[in-house]
């Protein structure tokens, strides 16, 4: 699919599948928040997902969609109608209200002194009330009857859930709308195995997740979290990515032969993860004699010590055996530096050999191409340069959230 119309490819299939099917956005807060009831008036929430979402609406020019969230207030019963009918004629918005001290114990108590810090991995600010998990527990239960009250029976329904808020949300519609395409995204870190296990609801925050056809996260550091809670909490195991760390070292010693360079391998393994630690502990073995090869352990959420290293380097390996997506290739790609990856997994559908990196079998290939960009600043910064336009035209929060809707559609269907 080429740059240039792979978008407007996707916006016209987006059209097509929403003919006749409803799609309903679910987030905690709506776009707009009323700010006076006479006369009506809105203010624009804050927030990067409103803008998201609204320029993927406007792209995709949808013919059939709603929005569920919270106002930003209550109102007397005897306004709710007038605000209501203003909201869905001009927005398509539908305004889900939650009495205040509800909303005080849910938004500030469970989501903001609960999930928030905890999910942030820092358990020592993190609150366990059960009052909090109860009104956490009420307020996704009033959001799923906004999505039962606002339901066509005669359209195909794809409900596409935004954050940590609503996590409940995916397994109760799972219960009552089986039919229904469930999506669900999470806009925060997704925490170490080993303090998502400190909170008290972790089954059923788990549970309600897996409600949903499709689940996603900002990084394959957080994917790989989350499945592993899944397998330490309610024993689903999965299989994905592993990442050859020998092969890397016997390629940079074949280069080091012609070329002085260094050798910085970066990761983290989990604290319950016996063999992430053996691995570890091998790698230091058999590098402990070069001093120009660092292996660092970076704890949880060290992206601005990544950052600098993927901008410092002139080449990054990506040489995993098995693979998902592996997020680590488009995030040193849109830093403009070609990645030599394996031909494997989605490694692959981002690198285009030749072109903005190098696929290889091996690592006597591996260690071929790495000196073929080390004595060619032309040619790593082509390279480079096309790493970067690819993942800005493939991969970057707009194209993602059209290909999101899109890929729920062919999953299921």
């Amino acid at each position: 699919m080429s740059y240039g119309r792979a978008s407007n490819k996707n916006i016209k299939f987006l059209k097509e599948i929403c003919k006749f099917k409803l799609l309903i956005i679910v987030s905690n807060r709506l776009p707009i928040s009323i700010k006076s009831i006479d006369p009506i008036e809105f203010q624009k929430s804050p927030g990067g997902l409103v803008s998201a979402i609204e320029t993927f609406i406007k792209k995709a020019s949808l013919s059939s969609w709603l929005w569920i969230g919270w106002p930003g207030t209550s109102l007397p019963k005897r306004e709710m109608q007038r605000i209501n009918a203003h909201l869905f004629q001009e927005h398509n918005y539908v305004p889900v209200y939650v009495p205040e001290k509800l909303m005080e114990k849910f938004y500030n108590g469970f989501c903001n002194r609960t999930l928030w810090p905890l999910f942030h991995s820092m358990p020592a600010l993190t609150t366990y009330e059960k009052t909090a998990w109860e009104s956490y527990l009420e307020v996704n239960k009033i959001f799923l009857e906004a999505i039962l009250e606002n339901t066509q029976t005669d359209k195909e329904i794809y409900i596409w859930i935004h954050d940590y808020h609503l996590m409940l949300l995916p397994g109760m519609i799972r219960n009552v709308l089986p039919e229904a395409k469930v999506g669900f995204f999470l806009h925060i870190p997704f925490p170490p195995p080993e303090v998502f296990a400190q909170l008290p609801w972790r089954r059923e925050l788990l549970e309600g997740l897996l409600g949903a056809d499709l689940i996603g996260f900002h990084t394959y550091e957080y994917t790989i979290n989350f499945l592993r809670s899944l397998s330490r909490v309610l024993g689903i195991d999965h299989t994905l990515g592993e990442f050859e760390h020998v092969g890397v070292y016997q390629a940079y010693k074949l280069v080091k032969n012609k070329y002085p360079c260094q050798l910085v391998l970066v990761g983290s393994y989990a604290s319950d993860d016996p063999e992430g630690e053996e691995v570890y502990r091998e790698v230091l073995n058999i590098t402990s004699d070069d001093k120009d090869v660092f292996v660092l352990n970076l704890p949880p959420n060290s992206h601005i010590e990544v950052n600098a290293f993927q901008r410092s380097a002139y080449v990054v390996f990506q040489k995993s055996i098995r693979e998902g997506f592996g997020l680590v290739v488009s995030e040193a790609m849109w830093k403009g530096k070609p990645v030599i990856g394996s031909n494997v997994g989605g490694i692959k559908r981002q690198i285009l050999d030749g072109i903005n990196g190098f696929l290889v079998d091996s690592s006597e290939g591996a260690a071929h191409r790495a000196r073929q960009l080390l004595a060619n600043k032309e040619l790593r910064d082509r390279m480079g340069f096309y790493a970067k336009e690819t993942v800005k035209h493939r991969f970057l929060i707009i194209r993602h959230l059209k290909d999101y809707i899109a890929l729920m559609h062919r999953m299921i269907n």
